[in-house]
């Protein structure tokens, strides 16, 4: 997060040659091959399989005997990707010890001696991960969707550990394979996770870094509550160093990652469409050191009664890469912000806040619009030419609007129900208003059609709307593609609500409900009444 007065921002906000933008690979955990579980002697036996570009902890034993797998290969958040299932499982032949499971963009590995066991655990026993994915951006978070359950009678915790480093940082001497008596083969062990972030270890020799390796960046993060059900989470990165990165690792694991000796038997941690996320959004906006009222990261508008002077600004961005330009436009200011090193948790990587003296419309002011109707299904046009239709746009408290096609008739389908967007995003320029919004999941006819809708469309000077609606059938696999074709304004509806009273309502990102009083940080949806905004629980 950067403090900005705009004399420090200049006109050059863009310029220069910004790195590739990171991602984390096989994010939808498609492709799948062998595991092979590394150890210090060279083991080359597969032990179950685990996503491309990620290792799952599964360990070999010795020379296969104990072998243990500990993570596979479920369904995802739909049907075109899948999600990595881990599970603390016992190790076949010694059932009081339970092997943790996790995954790694790095590799994992583990030690113990066989024969020597105290308090049901394995002596000497050690492990965790090396390595990682190379890196040169600077992340906000790490944002996945996880299912967390507890075997009967556990407790512990699920862990997301990430973090970003430069250099090297090699420890020797440290046992890297199992065996039965006897001590195990040693490696001089190259960016071990415990080594960059500093912790303590329980095996291994001396600790060497190489000139200027740091750690840059890192969240350990416990997951205590358990769910059966798609939780979506972003965890934000604490940056202790303005470095630019090299690597990054990011674990998931079914336990409290850093403490062996508490594996829990049975408990899961399953894991779908993990990405970085990069911010692009301001923290705060004031003028003359003052507050500008109302203001809220995901409210894009702003009324002044007098325009400021440019050097009057300052701002916080939100966003460790995000990028600011401010510009007169139209008569306001406009402050854009961008991260050119990728997106955010909604897809997004420009945000842009206007402070405007001109009258805003307020929330509740609904505008119908006049026009034709066609709509294209299984190749043909079956509206024979276009119907009459009127859809409206209501502008939201939070400076997006609600977009609404009531009663779409589908052939003989019937009416299959009203096409409904909220929180669609509205930017004019020259007079022109260009909406642009989606919604997946859209439930329609009674629940029997679930859709993806996405909408593109304008209204010009003359308020004449024209919009494109392409709705897809998921299950049948079938376009839809509705145009509206306008004719002009026919009309403001004043609506008054109060919606003070409302209960409040949260949501998810993808629309799902959830309980207010137990937010996780992440994004979410706030509704009460007509009056609807993102929030950023931290």
């Amino acid at each position: 997060m950067k403090k900005i007065y705009l004399s420090l921002v200049g006109a050059a906000a863009f310029a220069g040659v910004m790195p590739a933008a990171a991602q984390l690979p096989n994010p939808g955990f498609i492709n799948w091959g062998e595991c092979i579980p590394w150890t210090s002697n060279g083991n080359k036996t597969a032990v179950g399989t685990t996503p491309e570009h990620w290792t799952i902890s599964n360990v070999v034993g010795i020379n296969g005997m104990g072998a243990t797998a500990v993570g596979t290969e479920v369904d995802g958040l739909d049907a075109d990707t899948k999600a990595v299932a881990l599970t603390n499982n016992p190790n076949p032949y010694m059932a009081a010890q339970i092997v943790p499971g996790y995954i790694t963009l790095g590799t994992s590995w583990s030690t113990a001696v066989g024969m020597e066991v105290i308090g049901g655990n394995l002596a000497n026993n050690d492990g965790g991960a090396f390595g990682g994915l190379k890196n040169e951006t600077r992340p906000d978070g790490v944002y996945f969707h996880y299912k967390h359950t507890l075997a009967e009678g556990n407790t512990q915790q699920a862990t997301v550990v990430a973090y970003l480093w430069k250099g090297t940082f090699t420890q020797a001497d440290v046992p890297g394979n199992i065996v039965l008596t006897g001590a195990p083969a040693t490696v001089d062990m190259v960016n071990r996770d415990r080594n960059i972030l500093g912790m303590d270890t329980n095996k291994g020799g001396e600790v060497t870094k190489s000139e200027g390796a740091e750690l840059i960046a890192k969240v350990i993060r416990p997951i205590v509550n358990e769910s059966d059900e798609w939780v979506e989470l972003t965890v934000p990165f604490e940056y202790v160093t303005e470095s630019v990165p090299e690597m990054i690792n990011v674990i998931f694991a079914a336990n409290d990652y850093f403490d062996s000796q508490k594996i829990e038997k049975g408990n899961t941690f399953t894991v779908a469409a993990p990405q970085l996320v990069y911010w692009s959004k301001l923290s705060d906006l004031t003028i003359s050191g003052t507050s500008v009222e109302g203001f809220n990261d995901a409210v894009y508008t702003y009324h002044v009664e007098t325009l400021p002077a440019t050097d009057e600004i300052a701002f916080t961005i939100l966003g460790q890469a995000a990028t600011a330009k401010v510009e007169e436009k139209d008569g306001d200011i406009v402050i854009t912000v961008t991260n050119a090193e990728g997106t955010d948790e909604e897809g997004l990587s420009e945000h842009t806040y206007t402070l405007t003296t001109k009258d805003l419309p307020s929330a509740g002011e609904a505008i119908s619009y006049e026009g034709k109707l066609t709509v294209e299904m299984g190749g043909g046009d079956i509206t024979d030419g276009g119907v009459n239709a009127t859809v409206t746009i209501t502008p939201d408290a939070d400076g997006t609007c609600t977009f609404l096609l009531p009663n779409l008739t589908l052939g003989d389908l019937g009416t299959i129900g009203d096409i409904k967007l909220e929180g669609v995003k509205a930017v004019t320029e020259d007079g022109v208003t260009t909406y642009t919004g989606s919604q997946e999941g859209m439930k329609l006819l009674g629940g029997v059609i679930t859709a993806n809708v996405t909408l593109n469309g304008t209204v010009d000077a003359e308020g004449k709307a024209d919009m494109t609606i392409d709705v897809l059938w998921v299950d049948a696999n079938m376009p839809i593609k509705v145009v509206f074709a306008g004719e002009g304004k026919a009309g403001i509806v004043d609506i008054e609500i109060d919606n003070s009273n409302a209960p409040v309502e949260y949501f998810n990102l993808r629309g799902v409900r959830v309980n207010g009083n137990s937010l996780v940080p992440g994004l979410y949806i706030r509704r009460q009444g007509s009056e609807t905004t993102k929030i950023i629980v931290r």
